[in-house]
């Protein structure tokens, strides 16, 4: 990994990521893959209640989420419903493939563990055209 975090996409603000992991040394690894990848954690937090509260708090304050599917036995599917909701775009990090999601979440990037930065990259990429704060044009 680099040390320090070069933009990857110059004339573009960095995303502000939510990190939704219940494993810390993953939540750990992705918080440093997105700094690497130039872009800022909004926050990193463990499970559904903590990411519904993050939400509600940091309204403007996120642009993008990544959502581990299973965070200790309960489904984050409340969290993207929420994030949904504001019209902030989300990836999901499961172990169980594609069939782990339902299918009105189609749509979102969905990414295998364990991931690679070359996933989180594209992912991100993704959800940066989706992002309302780059429609908007700025920060």
């Amino acid at each position: 990994m680099r040390n320090q975090a070069a933009p990857q996409h110059p004339g573009h603000p960095p995303l502000r990521v939510l990190i939704v992991e219940d494993e810390a040394m993953i939540s750990l690894l992705i918080e440093n893959m997105v700094r690497d990848l130039g872009h800022e954690t909004a926050a990193c937090v463990y499970s559904v209640g903590e990411a519904l509260s993050v939400v509600d708090e940091k309204r403007g304050g996120i642009d993008v989420a990544m959502l581990d599917v299973n965070l200790g036995g309960c489904l984050v599917y409340p969290v993207a419903e929420a994030l949904s909701e504001r019209g902030i775009p989300f990836a999901f990090l499961t172990g169980y493939g594609l069939a782990g999601v339902p299918a009105r979440y189609a749509g979102a990037p969905i990414m295998q563990k364990p991931v690679s930065e070359h996933d989180i990259a594209f992912a991100l990429d993704r959800l940066r055209r989706e992002c309302p704060r780059r429609r908007e044009g700025g920060a």
